[in-house]
Parts: structure tokens; sequence; C-alpha cells
């Protein structure tokens, strides 16, 4: 992952070079390609429409189904985490976007978090382009998490954010936060319990807040993991030079009133 992100990083100060002159005249493969969502969705629609778009023949059908003809599928060795990959695009993978049908879909995503997914059963293209980056994100912890996680043979999933918490102030200030959690007094749900073992119905920690939540029953298995992979993220952040301790300065973030 490092070698193939040394050249180009994914920060804050590659996406000021990008929008220099000599960035945008360079032909940088798979990196310095220029478009808005309007654009992305025109260029890519014969994917979905079965080679023309506009009354205008772009591509073959032979050459639109070697798109959605799987060429590898397993854990992607620069990204940290599973991947099934078609020609040119990824294909649907039940643990890499869990909320993607399981259709004939391919799709890939950019710098940021822009993204373009074609479906030629719906005959739909979807395309989403930023028009502000920044330099550490909620999304991009998220990512450095997980992507240990699967290093480490754990599936991760998501847990939602709330007002309710400690780092609540922090969301407000427009500092980017994220963590690792084992579940408290959540009921683990029977997707749950197929994933990581257990009882479904039954807390995540059964002696959550409780007279047994006491250090003899700390599980140093899961305490082992997640301690590693908090250190991993914070390591990971703590050797970016992108901004002081990876956060940008105070004038560059996005504040946002949450209720």
């Amino acid at each position: 992952m490092r070698k193939t992100f040394a050249a180009i990083p994914p920060t804050a100060e590659t996406a000021l070079a990008a929008e220099t002159t000599a960035w945008r005249r360079a032909d940088i493969g798979s990196a310095n390609g220029h478009a808005n969502a309007r654009s992305l969705a025109r260029a890519l629609s014969p994917i979905s429409l079965g080679s023309t778009a506009n009354g205008v023949r772009l591509l073959s059908p032979d050459t639109i189904d070697l798109i959605f003809q799987e060429q590898a599928n397993g854990i992607d060795l620069v990204l940290a985490m599973p991947i099934r990959w078609g020609i040119g695009f990824a294909l649907p993978h039940p643990d890499a976007l869990t909320e993607m049908p399981d259709e004939k879909i391919c799709y890939w995503g950019g710098f940021g978090g822009s993204m373009v997914v074609m479906n030629p059963y719906r005959r739909t293209t979807f395309a989403y382009a930023m028009n502000k980056m920044g330099q550490v994100t909620p999304a991009g912890i998220e990512r450095t998490l997980a992507g240990y996680l699967y290093q480490a043979g754990k599936r991760p999933a998501d847990m939602p954010l709330n007002t309710r918490t400690d780092y609540h102030p922090f969301m407000v200030a427009g500092v980017p936060i994220g963590g690792m959690t084992t579940g408290a007094s959540q009921p683990k749900t029977i997707v749950q319990a197929r994933l990581w073992g257990g009882q479904a119905g039954v807390w995540f920690d059964p002696n959550y807040q409780g007279p047994r939540d006491i250090i003899d029953n700390v599980n140093r298995e899961a305490l082992a993991v997640m301690g590693s992979g908090v250190a991993f993220a914070v390591g990971s952040y703590a050797e970016s030079i992108g901004g002081v301790n990876g956060v940008p300065p105070h004038d560059k973030r996005h504040r946002t009133r949450v209720p």
C-alpha cells in the first residue's frame, strides 16, 4: 500500500496539485482524469445502455460483456479490502459494498470519494463527484481501520454515529473522528451472529455497565485485535505530513451543525 501511494499520496496537498495546469496536461494513468458527475455519467452510460448513448454506438456488446467477467476475487493487496474485479471495473462483492445489490453491476471510485456505478439490467448510470477535498475524513479513518481488520482476519461493519457521545463536539467543530468498538448493549442480529459468532438477540457485551463489568471478564483476544487496530491507525496518521497530526488547518475545516 505504501509503495503504491508513495508517488501520488491521497492527501489534501495532492488535491491542490491536481488543480494546476501542469498536472492537467500530464498523462498520468488512472490518476488525472477530470470530470464532474454529469460528464462521468454521460461518458460511461454506454455500458448501462447496451453500447449506445445519445445515438452514437461507442462499444460493442461483446466488449461490455468482458467487463463483467470475473478476473480476481479476494483481498486487494493495495486497498487491503475484499474486491471482486472484472475488466476495468469492480463488481459487486458482499463484503465490499454491502448496500450494492447482487446484480449485473460494475463500478469504481476516485480521489476524494467520487464514484460511478453502471447497471445494464436497470439501464442506469449513477455518478458522484465532490466539490471540496479534505485531508482526513471519518470515511478515510473508517477505511484505514477496516483495512487493518481485514488483514487481521476479522470482518468489520459500520456503526452509526450519534450526538450523545464524547466525540460529538469534535464532529461539530469539523474534526474528523473515528474508532473501533466490539459493541455494548446492542442486541446481536442474526446476520451479526453468523459473522462473528455468539447468539442472536443477546447483547454484544452482556456484562456492559453491570456488576460483572470488571477486568477479569475482558475478552483479551478482542482487546488485542482492537488495540492493535487503533495503534495501526494512529501510527499511520502520525506519519502523515499533510497537516498537523493529520488534521486540516482550522480555516480548512467544514463546520456542520449537527442537531
